[in-house]
Parts: C-alpha cells; structure tokens; sequence
C-alpha cells in the first residue's frame, strides 16, 4: 500500500525548527502567567531560606500546589493548542506560517487529538532526551521524518501554494 503522504514533498529541517520557534513562542505566552506565578513563589521561598527563617510548611505546600497546576494547565495548553490546530486544520500557526502541515503517514489525513498530543509531547520529549538526535534524523533521513515521526506515523509536507 502506498501511503497517502507520498504525493507531498517532505518538509526539511529548517523549515521545522522555525515553526516550532513560532509555536513555542505561542504557547510560551500563553503559559507565561503561570511560569511568573511560579517563579514569584518560588522566590519567596527562596528568600526566606536565605534570610534563616524557618519555611512555614504552608508555605512550601503552596509552592508545590501552584507548580502543580502550572504543569497541568502546560499539558492541557499542549493538548489544546496542538490538538485542534493537528485535527482541524493539519497545522499549527508554526507550521502555517512555513507553509507546512502534519498528516498521518498512513492516510494522509489529519491527526487526532491523542496522535497530535502524543506526537508534541511524549514523542517530542524521546527526541530532545536523546541529545536532539531525533529532531537531527530530518536532516540525514530522505523522507525527512524526525523520531518523533516515525514513533507517532506522521509526515510533515509542504503545502503546494
């Protein structure tokens, strides 16, 4: 069976990493209130450590708590964001303004929601725990799939304009 994909031209290296820039740029914002809430409780823990006061354990049970949600509300920003732009449009405001999509190497359709959060998160997370190696593979491979591709069965292509 010949996959759907084929028909596309891969996508290259260069091309990916700016439309991850511009992604991560997005969510970044998007995440920011949560990190400076973060940072802010985790400074004034710090400070008091540095001052010799003792750390009311309220206190330290807050921090945890906000760093807590922090991580749930990037994982459900990732979920979202990734998700509905991968399912409804085949491409993230990254990958649009490259001119790409992601489909599914199978069928050249557009991803799910678990397929896009897989891919953005686990898959991505292999691929940058290997010293980047995955994300390098784009480079060297012909049909320019990273790890995190070839794990989740995706294809990123350029879009004929």
């Amino acid at each position: 069976v010949v996959a759907a994909t084929q028909a596309f031209e891969p996508a290259g290296f260069w091309r990916r990493y700016f439309a991850m820039v511009i992604d991560g740029m997005i969510v970044g914002l998007a995440q920011s209130p949560f990190t400076v809430l973060n940072f802010m409780t985790a400074y004034k823990t710090q400070m008091a450590i540095q001052a010799g006061q003792q750390v009311d354990p309220a206190q330290a049970g807050q921090q945890v708590m906000v760093q807590m949600v922090a991580w749930m509300v990037s994982v459900a920003l990732a979920f979202v964001y990734f998700g509905w732009f991968y399912k409804n449009k085949g491409a993230t405001p990254g990958k649009m303004a490259m001119g790409l999509k992601v489909l599914r190497k199978d069928t050249g359709g557009h991803l799910s929601y678990w397929k896009s959060f897989g891919r953005e998160t686990v898959g991505k997370m292999i691929s940058a725990v290997i010293l980047f190696i995955g994300y390098f593979m784009v480079a060297f491979r012909d049909d320019k799939r990273a790890l995190h591709d070839l794990v989740f069965d995706t294809q990123v292509v350029k879009v004929k304009r």
